[in-house]
Order: C-alpha cells, then sequence, then structure tokens
C-alpha cells in the first residue's frame, strides 16, 4: 500500500512529508494526500504580505485537489476579511467553501459521534469561542453551473462536531451528485475538513494529526498538557534569537512586498497598448496622473465623458475633455463625434471653452511597435472633423511611450504636453 503523502501550510512538524510557511512560494497543493492548513498562524498582517497571484494560484490547486479525492483539512480561527491592493481577501481565501464564524463567550461542552474521524483531536481541545454560523458554497456552486451539473458540497453524516444547542464547531464536505428524483450520492471527491483549533500547542495538535495518518511512529506518544510547564536552559534565548530573526525576516517581507507592487503598478501600463473598457480608462487615468496632471477627475457619471482636467498653462481652454475607447481593429469617426459632443455639454453647462481629447486604442490586440502605423491611421474624412471641431486625437500608445520617459525622467513637462494638446487638431504621435 503506498505511502500517504501529508504537507503541512502555516506550520512546521518534523514528521509532516513537507512544512511550508506562509511566508513561503507555495509549491503545487495537489501534490500530497492530505494538506493539512493550520489558519491561527494566519493573522491579517501576514495575510497582506501574500501576494494576490500567489493566493489565487493556491486556492485553485486546492479546489482542483478537492475535486479529485484530496483532503484538505484546516486547523480554524474566527473569519476576518483584509483589503489589500484594492483587493478584499478572507482567511478563508485557500478554502473552496468558506465558513462565516460567530464569536460567543467560552464553552467547554462539544458532542460528536463515535464514528467521527477526528475523536481524538478534539478530545484534546478544552474549550471554543467561536462557532460556524453558515458556509458559503458559492465557488462550489459556480464551477458547476458552469458545466451544467447538479451537484452540490454537503456536510458528511456523522463527521461534524456541535456546541450543546447545535452550532458547528467541525464539520467535514463532500461533493454529492443529485439525480431527478432529488436523492444524492458522493462520487469521485475529497473532503473539506474543518477542525476548532487547539487549546495546548499547535505541535501536539499536528501530532495527533500526522498520528492518524501514519506519520508517527507507533511508539510516539502525545505529550500530556503539563509537559509545557517544564523549562529547560536556555530555551528562553533561543526564543528571543528566533523572534529577532523574525523582525529582521517581517522587514524584508514588507520591502519585498512593497517592491513587487511597486513592479506591478510600472507594469500596468502595458493595458495602455492592449486593453479596453474600464481597464484602459483607468489606465489613462493613471498615465495623465504620471505626467503631472494630478486634478484630473470623472465629473459626471459614467456613461459621460471619461475624464476631465484643467488647463493651467493653456488659458485659451478651461478643460480638456477626454474620451477614451479600445477597439480590436478600428475605431469609428461616431467616437470623435462623441467627444465633440462632450465637449458642447460642457460649454451649455459652465459658458467656458473646452478642448476635446479623443485617446483611442485602436488595433489593440497587434503586436506593438509593430502594429504602430495601423494604431495611428486615421481616414482622411476623421481628421477633418477632428480639426473642424477642434479635437485632438492621441494614441493610447503615445501616453505609453510618454510614460516610459517619465520612468527614466525624460518627459516633457506638463506646461509642454498642455501647449502640444491646446495647439493641435488632429493626430498627435509623439509627445
Amino acid at each position: 500500500m503506498p505511502t500517504i503523502k501529508v504537507w503541512i501550510l502555516g506550520a512546521n512538524h518534523p514528521n509532516a512529508d513537507k512544512s511550508i510557511s506562509w511566508e513561503d512560494s507555495f509549491p503545487n497543493f495537489t501534490e500530497p494526500d492530505i494538506l493539512i492548513i493550520n489558519l491561527t498562524t494566519l493573522d491579517e498582517e501576514t495575510l497582506k504580505r501574500i501576494n494576490k497571484e500567489k493566493l489565487e494560484q493556491a486556492s485553485s490547486f486546492i479546489m482542483d485537489k478537492f475535486l479529485n479525492n484530496g483532503k484538505i483539512i484546516f486547523i480554524t480561527t474566527p473569519n476576518f476579511d483584509i483589503t489589500n491592493d484594492r483587493y478584499m481577501y478572507s482567511n478563508y481565501a485557500l478554502s473552496p467553501i468558506r465558513p462565516h464564524t460567530k464569536i460567543v463567550p467560552q464553552g467547554t461542552r462539544m458532542l460528536y459521534n463515535e464514528d467521527y474521524d477526528f475523536s481524538k483531536y478534539i478530545e484534546s481541545v478544552q474549550s471554543f469561542d467561536f462557532y460556524f454560523e453558515r458556509f458559503d458554497s458559492e465557488r462550489i456552486n459556480h464551477y458547476f453551473y458552469e458545466r451544467h451539473q447538479t451537484v452540490r458540497a454537503l456536510p458528511i453524516e456523522n463527521q461534524e462536531v456541535k456546541d450543546n444547542v447545535g452550532h458547528f464547531l467541525g464539520c467535514s464536505f463532500s461533493l454529492f451528485h443529485i439525480d431527478q428524483q432529488k436523492s444524492e450520492y458522493r462520487e469521485n471527491s475529497g473532503e473539506v475538513i474543518f477542525l476548532p483549533p487547539p487549546t495546548g500547542t499547535i505541535e501536539e495538535a499536528l501530532s495527533i494529526l500526522l498520528y492518524r495518518y501514519g506519520k508517527n511512529s507507533a511508539e510516539a506518544e502525545i505529550p500530556p498538557d503539563w509537559i509545557s510547564k517544564i523549562k529547560l536552559p536556555i530555551v528562553s534565548k533561543k526564543l528571543e534569537e528566533i523572534e529577532k530573526l523574525k523582525i529582521q525576516d517581517n522587514s524584508l517581507q514588507e520591502q519585498i512586498h512593497k517592491l513587487e507592487n511597486e513592479k506591478q503598478l510600472i507594469l500596468n501600463y502595458r493595458k495602455l497598448i492592449y486593453s479596453k473598457s474600464t481597464e484602459l480608462e483607468n489606465i489613462v487615468f493613471e498615465a495623465f496622473k504620471i505626467l503631472g496632471f494630478d486634478e484630473i477627475r470623472r465629473i459626471r457619471e459614467e456613461d459621460r465623458e471619461d475624464w476631465i482636467f484643467e488647463f493651467k498653462h493653456e488659458k485659451q481652454f478651461k478643460y480638456g475633455i477626454i474620451e477614451v475607447k479600445g477597439a480590436d481593429t478600428r475605431t469609428k469617426q461616431q467616437h470623435i463625434v462623441q467627444t465633440s459632443k462632450w465637449v458642447d455639454e460642457r460649454f451649455d453647462l459652465d459658458k467656458k471653452i473646452s478642448k476635446g481629447i479623443f485617446i483611442p486604442n485602436q488595433f489593440r490586440l497587434k503586436e506593438y511597435p509593430k502594429s504602430k502605423k495601423e494604431r495611428e491611421k486615421f481616414e482622411p474624412n476623421e481628421l477633418e472633423y477632428a480639426q473642424m471641431k477642434n479635437i485632438c486625437i492621441i494614441p493610447s500608445f503615445v501616453l505609453f511611450e510618454s510614460i516610459k520617459d517619465a520612468l527614466e525622467n525624460k518627459n516633457k513637462s506638463r506646461k509642454e504636453i498642455e501647449k502640444i494638446i491646446a495647439g493641435n487638431s488632429g493626430i498627435i504621435t509623439k509627445f
């Protein structure tokens, strides 16, 4: 019989086949037969340091494991959310099923069936201070809805722990295919297991779980509760050294995280040459900010002009009115006409003369810079209309090239850019 492979994430144990910390690069989590995830070490600061892509990839591996006969055991804590780089994460982001918890005064009575797989573990849990209010299986439902299958993640019979009034303190889930007569049956799926946190040390709790899967020798014993009171020389000194190293490591991780974010923000400017819709609108906004137009903003509804800024140096215009459009092939004259409409509406509102600015990203999926000529090509009648309406056309790749210059401190000043925009009707191919 092949040996069961057990990995631990969020803790270290010598009897595990692999121990991974939250700060490590995450491996392929489909590899082990059983993955134990210790959420008691995943606090808000640690979660904030985990890269979004790293978390999403790990979550995908774990979902795949659940769908294909793997076991995932969560040593749980109360759920919380953090916002990081405009994304919201939960400390249960890795779980195919998301629990929602409720904090309660400490309780000690825990009820479970004699067939419960983790009774030995529960015997070592002396108390609890939260329970599971509900379980959200929206990720699972969405996965199978897209595949036109009627499958539900449901609790496994006799595999739960409850308090004295029936609230869940622990629970195990599997997938159940539901036939037309509403009878349920399990088929080729793993288990997601939620266990309450230990009241002793996490090492002791992991020893119990690992022993269950053959990862302790038969003679190995679980340490008694009182053993933690026994002191040994220089242990406190070692703990101090460990804490100092953790502080240094945290500082390095924060610096790495900061640099990763800065790197990603710079790479985001590539959206100027391939994106469309809201992504393109947002990166145009960021580009103008980098070029010195700090007051650029949206002042009307989202279905009106995309952005507006005030001229500071070119006094013949009050505002620059920006319309942004991405297209797989060519943009159309109606988009330039739309820009002119926003200029007219602004004049109706405050009787101030504005400059229309159309920013197209046409042929957006063609390789750049090979497609530069196509990206800057407009029909004579389009250019004539733009000149007549005093609208300048700035292909988004022109902003991209300006951002590259700005990152090397080679860009033109805002005053110079304003002069180019104000003085041109038709296409601008370089700032």
